[in-house]
């Protein structure tokens, strides 16, 4: 039993992943995070004083790159979450004056705003952390911390993932409505896949229709295999 539970937690490959996949995701996030860093210098300056990027970008960038149809992938979800949960944060910082509080306040607000608004995606909670204890430069930038480099970054590199997704690793970003699939014998229904779902107690990082997709194409395959 204890061999069990320790192989359980052993971490594993993701299903799909390969190593032609990791290693176009990690050039994917090496030109998103400098392109994204030339780019914000060109818009924005590089007087030192406006930091050109933030450091959830790297998060980011994994997820963008390396896992293009998440859900938190999507361009709302990483331009919306950073953008939110930095306003949640400097939104904190102005008002909670223990440090330790107002970080945890910051972190737990910015999850509820990103849910609410369909724009979770994990980075945010760092970006809101950032605007509570940032530094003088964030603290001085004030809301204006959500604009530049928030904001800025977010969009660049969202910009540069539709383009290398399009261009290089042919993902579909964002990723498109997948086509129904035509059904084995089996009639699956939109509340049967909630109430699967359901069953786990907690969200899971994949669209239902994807769900539907994958289901229906592993009865087909399993339907071919029992031919042969």
């Amino acid at each position: 039993m204890f061999r069990r539970a320790w192989r359980e937690m052993l971490p594993s490959s993701l299903p799909g992943a390969t190593t032609r996949g990791w290693v176009t995701a990690a050039c994917g996030a090496w030109l998103g995070i400098s392109l994204t860093g030339f780019l914000t210098a060109a818009i924005v300056g590089s007087d030192g004083r406006t930091p050109l990027l933030m450091i959830p970008l790297a998060a980011s960038s994994v997820i963008l790159f390396a896992l293009p149809s998440s859900p938190l992938a999507r361009p709302w979800a990483i331009v919306g979450g950073h953008v939110l949960s930095a306003i949640v944060g400097t939104l904190v910082a102005h008002h909670v004056a223990n440090l330790v509080v107002a970080c945890g306040l910051a972190v737990a607000l910015s999850i509820i705003v990103m849910a609410a608004m369909r724009a979770l995606h994990p980075p945010g909670g760092s970006t809101a952390l950032m605007a509570v204890i940032g530094g003088p430069t964030v603290t001085a930038a004030s809301y204006h911390y959500a604009l530049v480099p928030v904001g800025v970054n977010a969009v660049l590199l969202v910009a540069v993932g539709v383009l290398f997704h399009r261009w290089v690793s042919r993902h579909p970003y964002p990723p498109i409505q997948r086509a129904d699939m035509p059904s084995t014998g089996f009639e699956i229904l939109a509340d049967d896949i909630d109430a699967a779902v359901s069953r786990y107690g907690e969200a899971l990082d994949i669209d239902r229709k994807d769900v539907e997709v994958l289901v229906r194409e592993v009865e087909r395959l399993t339907r071919l295999r029992r031919q042969d």
